[in-house]
């Protein structure tokens, strides 16, 4: 990405001097990684999904991380859509979509060699109006990926 902004930097600077008009270019680059982050997209059988936050909790829905683990919520959302609807996506069909291990089960695998089944997935937040998928992952792990069956692992970057 950063060899991309620079490259197209270089050529618009060098097209405005070819035509004597050099003007000033500044380029502001993203600092964090999440903000460098775009939203992953996977196929399941209730549709396509995306990746809308990944987060480290201390407690979610009474539920908390035992001894020597994290608890790692995936909030999920569909392309072009502004959030999940209670209506339209039941947390029945998406449990269907999860434990449908025909071809591999859905796991989170941490650079520890971790392999973390969900142990949670639901209405989560204030009004429960987000969708999350619950993990409980070794404290030992600092790096994770998501491997959905019938997709690329997904790397996971921490929100906060």
């Amino acid at each position: 990405m950063k060899i991309l902004l620079v490259t197209l930097s270089l050529f618009v600077s060098l097209s405005f001097a070819a035509c004597g008009k050099v003007p000033q270019v500044t380029i502001e680059m993203p600092t964090s990684a999440s903000a460098l982050q775009l939203k992953q997209v996977f196929k399941t059988t209730i549709g396509d999904l995306e990746i809308e936050s990944v987060r480290s909790v201390d407690e979610v829905n009474g539920v908390s991380p035992g001894p020597n683990e994290k608890l790692i919520l995936i909030t999920l959302g569909k392309p072009g859509q502004a959030k999940l609807s209670k209506s339209d996506f039941t947390l029945e069909a998406f449990d269907k979509a999860l434990r449908d291990q025909s071809i591999g089960e859905v796991h989170i695998s941490g650079d520890d060699g971790s392999y973390s089944v969900c142990s949670m997935a639901g209405w989560v937040g204030e009004k429960y109006d987000s969708f999350a998928m619950g993990f409980r992952i070794p404290a030992t792990a600092k790096t994770y990926q998501l491997f959905w069956p019938g997709n690329e692992p997904i790397d996971l970057h921490l929100d906060n």
